[in-house]
């Protein structure tokens, strides 16, 4: 409860322009810039081992890209909009589903060459992901750079 409170805080002690570092910065930091991720790097995308790519694009927006495929046909699209570093190991991101145009606040753990998703909460205040579980109870898995 005291990490949810202190997001809220970290959310509503910046404004939109206010962090003295762009998304990009934030996320090349953490090394997530680099390379594609994965849950099993040694098989390929699919619909039980997505891929995950965030890209700096030309105009320094920040674009994450899930794939299960290696076409994008069936690529989940995100945007990155804001991003903050809470701690050495925890990055907290709003990020946009492109095809629906809304948000979810993702909190990541990132570890080295892997990252987990920690929390990802919905605009209405529901998890899909807490304390690293699924609402089905299932830890979140770690996504390792391939």
């Amino acid at each position: 409860m005291k990490k949810l409170a202190f997001i809220a805080l970290v959310l509503m002690l910046q404004s939109a322009g206010a962090s003295a570092q762009s998304v990009g910065s934030v996320l090349e930091a953490f090394g997530l810039l680099r390379g594609a991720w994965a849950a099993d790097c040694s098989k390929g995308p699919s619909t039980s081992n997505w891929y995950g790519r965030f890209r700096a694009m030309p105009n320094g927006e920040v674009k994450l890209t899930y794939s299960s495929k290696f076409e994008s046909s069936g690529d989940n699209v995100y945007m990155v909009r804001s991003a903050w570093r809470l701690s050495a190991k925890e990055l907290l991101m709003t990020q946009e589903f492109v095809r629906e145009e809304r948000s979810i606040e993702v909190l990541l753990r990132v570890e080295g060459d892997r990252y987990q998703t920690m929390s990802a909460k919905q605009p209405d205040g529901r998890y899909q992901v807490r304390d690293g579980k699924f609402e089905s109870g299932a830890e979140s898995p770690w996504l390792h750079r391939c």
